[in-house]
Formats: C-alpha cells, sequence, structure tokens
C-alpha cells in the first residue's frame, strides 16, 4: 500500500509544480493564489496543505530541487576533470543548464522572487572556495572575492543565455547540447574576436 501512496504523492506533487511553474511565469508569487494552484494541479486546498503550507514553500523547494541537482552534478564532474579550465568548466555547466533551460529560465528569469539566484550563487560560491583557498595560499582574502565573482559571473551568463536562448554561443547548437563549442564564454559577453 504503501508504494501506491507515494505514487500519489508523487503524482500530486508533480501537478503541483507543473502549476506553479507555469502561474509564475505569468505573474508573481504573491499573486497566485492556493486556490488557483489547487485549481490548475486538479486538486483540494486540504491536498496542498499536507504536503506545503504556502506557495512560496512550494517554489523554494523547487527552486531548491534544482539548485540541489545542478550542484550534485559539478560535484561529480570536477573529479573526472581536474585539469579543466574556467572556460571548459563553463562551458559543461551550460550545457547542463540547457538541457534544463525550460525550467531554468522560469526560474532564473521569469521568476521575480531572487531565492534562486541567490541560492544558486551561493552553492557555486561554497564549491570554489576551497578549490581557491587552495590556488591562493598567499591571498586567501582574495579567494572570497574570486568566488564572488565566479558565483555571479555564472549566473549573470546564465541568465543572458536563457534569455536569449542559447543564441550565439555557436551554430548548429544541438538539441542536447553538445555542440557548444570553444570561445562560448566571449561569445556570451560579446567580446570581440581580437581580444579571445
Amino acid at each position: 500500500m504503501k508504494i501506491t501512496n507515494d505514487r500519489r504523492i508523487d503524482r500530486t506533487k508533480k501537478a503541483l509544480r507543473e502549476a506553479i511553474l507555469a502561474l509564475i511565469v505569468e505573474k508573481p508569487i504573491s499573486k497566485i493564489s492556493i486556490t488557483e494552484l489547487c485549481n490548475i494541479a486538479n486538486i483540494n486546498r486540504a491536498t496542498f496543505y499536507a504536503h506545503y503550507d504556502t506557495q512560496e514553500e512550494l517554489l523554494r523547494s523547487i527552486e531548491t530541487e534544482e539548485v540541489d541537482k545542478f550542484i550534485n552534478f559539478i560535484k561529480k564532474w570536477i573529479p573526472l576533470h581536474p585539469n579543466a579550465d574556467v572556460e571548459y568548466f563553463f562551458t559543461e555547466a551550460l550545457k547542463y543548464v540547457y538541457g534544463e533551460r525550460e525550467i531554468w529560465k522560469t526560474l532564473l528569469c521569469n521568476n521575480r522572487s531572487p531565492h534562486f539566484s541567490e541560492s544558486l550563487s551561493q552553492s557555486i560560491r561554497d564549491l570554489a572556495l576551497p578549490f581557491l583557498f587552495a590556488e591562493l595560499t598567499d591571498f586567501h582574502f582574495a579567494a572570497q572575492y574570486a568566488a564572488e565573482f565566479i558565483s555571479g559571473g555564472f549566473v549573470s551568463i546564465t541568465r543572458k543565455a536563457l534569455v536569449e536562448d542559447f543564441k550565439g554561443i555557436g551554430e548548429g547548437l544541438s538539441k542536447d547540447g553538445e555542440n557548444l563549442n570553444s570561445g562560448l564564454v566571449a561569445r556570451l559577453l560579446n567580446v570581440p574576436k581580437k581580444l579571445q
């Protein structure tokens, strides 16, 4: 019986997730009512409250899940590419984002709440800091600034790529993001060729 119950819970959470992601594109979270969410998800209010206290809590759970998935991807990727440079890292990270572009665009570009970008930025800072401390042994104070620069840069570049539907990143961008090619960061930042 527990398996059936778990499937029912999964279906309910999936329906709520889809409903709030559809609504957040149209209006801020503060304008989305529980009743509206429940109507779109085809559940009753009691069912909503069995899982979440507020629509903000539902949105935060989605944002947290997406940041955690991304950070787990990066944590698995780093040991496999110990000599990767920053551009290769950004390229691989953006390939991940490209695969998740619909939800990321909703959370990073359409969502009027700063929680997703702040959480993403903080998670990247936390991930980068130990590496930066190891590299900048005589300049630990600079590691904090470098981590801030990397995390803020990644969020900004990602937002730009999402807003522009990954245009200008490379000709022939395939559906799965496999054809992202060199010069990615420079193209996203519109750096002239002679400076690349």
